[in-house]
């Protein structure tokens, strides 16, 4: 699981620099997309702290 995560983390942080790169950093899309990868970071530290 731990392998998923990070390969979602790094799919959704080259989306949201895509989207910053074409819509601007404060863009909503971007925000949203960071967001996404909030979540997807949180999930990841969870699981670290719960397995060590």
């Amino acid at each position: 699981m731990k392998d998923d995560l990070l390969r979602q983390i790094e799919d959704e942080r080259q989306q949201m620099n895509a989207l910053a790169n074409l819509h601007g950093p404060a863009a909503p899309q971007v925000l949203e997309q960071s967001q996404k990868l909030d979540v997807l970071l949180n999930a990841y530290y969870t699981e670290e702290r719960l397995n060590a």
